[in-house]
């Protein structure tokens, strides 16, 4: 990782990018512990995507007796809203605005406010789009639901720039807008020594940052950026971020190859609904596993009720049969209902558990069972997973093949956190049609994989 150059660390899932991301973070801070502590020159920031990362990322970092954790590692977002007050405007980020501000002003007659929503904040305002980008020049709009004409992409950039002018007044900005305003300053104060404060910038997770993100972090920062991230684990980005963010990485990247977190069993199973779901893999290859263990299981029932206790009773077998401390076990789920429904019948059965994403929730915490959505695993381990599948997120405002791909790479992502145990539960009839095509070929691949040998038959009870 030379100075004055951005740095692209990719794998797939387990292969330790972050490990490496954090070792980088140490090595560099040891080199500059003298002026760090008399607080001289630039600072050296690790940014991830949410809370539950940055707790997990502390969380490492102190295993790995990283100093100052605390104040180098934060979410990108409340890194960007410190860095708008500096402008000392009053302005401030208000996530749910451009849903409001669509549905009040889309007159396109061809949209709806949510795909208008999506059209402007997520393509024009994320990819940091130009008027003659997207009005003269026509560019491709990756994954959006439907295609426009001329006129209809000038009537949508007209109603971006009234949605601007809605902000700009109020001091209420929407997520990427506000990296528009950041970057607009920095380019016309290039020696704003306030926010081009950073030596360099870690960032984790960075598939799944836009390109105004990317742009604006590249612009604070003097040595480079230095990031990991893997397109196959995308779950929010469209395309790769980093060319339209300016990032140069080309001859400046390192794919790591070795799975440390799954084992062989769970390598193979992931790597092969991978395949047969023709997900993009441009990380040269799959990652090879090393580590022996006890082959994935599927189970099937009638009734979301059914698939509940069938799950129940999983975990009673792990804990209260094989002697599994609470805290290896990890139910992940689609959506929060879905966790509370799963969290009463724990409770009911006497067993304590905590949501992930509770604000008091600790990765140190014992005794407890943890619960998450699919999207809120996103870069953690967890030793055994009980993934509760009988249905699949919503797949957004996109077209048919771009929503598909997002919740494969979801069901990919919520797969691979399983280091040693991975146990997948679905509604019958996934193999027959009757479920969503993401579920039936995840059904068809636990049944190939256990078709390999008499052994691997389906699991039927898992208090059997």
């Amino acid at each position: 990782m030379r100075p004055g150059h951005d740095f692209l660390i990719r794998g797939g899932a387990g292969t330790g990018k972050t490990i490496v991301l954090l070792h980088a973070l140490e090595n560099l801070r040891r080199e500059r512990e003298a002026e760090l502590a008399l607080k001289t020159g630039p600072r050296i920031l690790f940014l991830t995507y949410t809370n539950t990362l940055v707790k997990y990322d502390r969380y490492v970092a102190e295993i790995l007796n990283t100093k100052d954790a605390d104040s180098q590692i934060f979410t990108a977002d409340s890194f960007f809203q410190a860095r708008l007050r500096m402008l000392g405007q009053g302005q401030r980020v208000d996530y749910a605005l451009i849903s409001k501000l669509a549905e009040k002003l889309n007159t396109t007659g061809f949209f709806s406010a949510q795909e208008l929503a999506v059209e402007i904040e997520d393509f024009i305002f994320g990819n940091l789009v130009t008027r003659e980008e997207y009005v003269d020049q026509m560019i491709p709009r990756k994954g959006m639901r439907q295609p426009l004409s001329a006129g209809q992409r000038e009537t949508v950039w007209a109603i971006q720039e009234r949605i601007k002018t809605e902000m700009e007044e109020s001091g209420l900005l929407s997520k990427n807008y506000s990296r528009t305003k950041l970057i607009e300053h920095l380019q016309a104060h290039p020696d704003d020594a306030r926010l081009r404060d950073l030596d360099f910038c870690f960032v984790d997770e960075s598939q799944d940052l836009s390109a105004a993100d990317l742009r604006a972090l590249k612009l604070m920062t003097q040595r480079g950026l230095i990031m990991a991230g893997d397109t196959g684990q995308s779950i929010y980005g469209l395309s790769s971020p980093y060319k339209r963010a300016g990032v140069d990485i080309t001859g400046r990247s390192r794919v790591l190859h070795t799975s440390f977190r799954n084992t062989v069993a769970i390598q193979e199973i992931t790597e092969a609904y991978r395949t047969l779901s023709r997900l993009d893999d441009d990380e040269g290859g799959a990652s090879v596993a090393f580590r022996e263990g006890p082959i994935p299981e599927l189970y099937t029932a009638a009734t979301r009720d059914k698939l509940a206790r069938l799950l129940l009773r999983k975990a009673a077998l792990f804990i209260d049969t094989l002697g599994y401390d609470p805290e290896n076990l990890t139910v992940l789920a689609p959506a929060r209902t879905d966790l509370v429904t799963i969290g009463d019948m724990l409770g009911h059965a006497g067993y304590q558990f905590a949501n992930i994403r509770d604000e008091e929730f600790s990765f140190k915490q014992e005794k407890t069972i943890r619960l998450s959505t699919l999207h809120s695993s996103k870069g953690l381990d967890f030793a055994v997973v009980l993934l509760y599948l009988p249905t699949l997120p919503p797949r957004g405002d996109y077209d048919d093949k771009t929503g598909d791909t997002l919740v494969r790479n979801l069901i990919y992502v919520a797969m691979t956190r399983a280091m040693d145990n991975l146990n997948v539960f679905t509604l019958e009839g996934a193999h027959d049609g009757q479920q969503e095509e993401p579920l039936q070929d995840l059904v068809r691949v636990f049944r190939d994989y256990q078709g390999r040998g008499e052994e691997r038959a389906p699991a039927e009870d898992p208090g059997s």
